[in-house]
């Protein structure tokens, strides 16, 4: 099985969500969320200055935005830019320059890309781009306090991944998690498998949320990850 759709985690001393290794590739085995590592985090975009914090407050969003919609090709620029803008104005960067920030965001987006390009080819995964501007806008407009906590909408475990839509329903024939809508793939059979939005759970593959309890073995809400490295 190749890996399933990884999360943007922004990795030097710190993982959001996971790690980056590959999801499980036994027979029949469950690929839960892998890990898109990401060495950086800087500034650039185009938003203008955001709000300044009022007493006892937190910085606003900023303003400008990548507009209704972003296409595939420029969904990496437009993701790098925003990101690193926010991680910039919100959050203590350390031993990172602006510049090696985007690049590498840019870059492992690209990976992401083109791990979903062939079932975007075979119309497998559609890829929604008013989906990602809508996630990017809600990037650039948040507050430095939503975008250093996260929000169940805006999680580092899985920004903006909703611009690639699945669209094998369970039961139907699949080869890569990836295809699968709200489900993964089981490769021995060869079909998509619901995830569950409740009810007990062997990993966090099993579950809607990605969150499989490893005390209860249950699933649990979607555990929601700041944005800051």
């Amino acid at each position: 099985m190749r890996p399933g759709p990884f999360p943007l985690l922004l990795v030097l001393t710190l993982a959001c969500g996971s790690s980056a290794s590959p999801p499980g590739s036994g027979p029949g085995g469950k690929g839960g969320a892998g890990g898109l590592v990401l060495g950086g985090a800087g500034g650039g975009g185009t938003g203008g200055a955001g709000g300044s914090a009022g007493a006892g407050g937190t910085s606003g969003g900023v303003g400008g935005g990548v507009g209704s919609s972003v296409a595939l090709a420029g969904f990496s620029d437009a993701l790098a830019m925003a990101y690193c803008q926010r991680e910039f104005q919100c959050c203590t960067v350390m031993d990172l320059t602006e510049e090696s920030c985007r690049n590498e965001i840019k870059g492992q987006t690209e990976v992401l890309i083109e791990d979903y390009q062939p079932f975007v080819t075979s119309g497998k995964v559609i890829y929604r781009p008013e989906k990602a501007a809508a996630c990017i806008n809600m990037m650039l407009a948040a507050s430095c306090a939503t975008f250093q906590a996260g929000s169940p909408t805006l999680n580092n475990a899985n920004l903006c991944l909703e611009a690639f839509e699945a669209t094998v329903a369970p039961g139907g024939a699949c080869e890569d998690d990836v295809e699968c809508n709200a489900g993964w793939c089981d490769v021995m059979a060869g079909k998509c498998v619901a995830k569950k939005a409740t009810g007990t759970c062997e990993d966090d593959a099993d579950c809607l949320s990605e969150n499989c309890s490893p005390t209860t073995m249950m699933c649990e809400p979607r555990m929601v990850e700041g944005l800051c490295l």
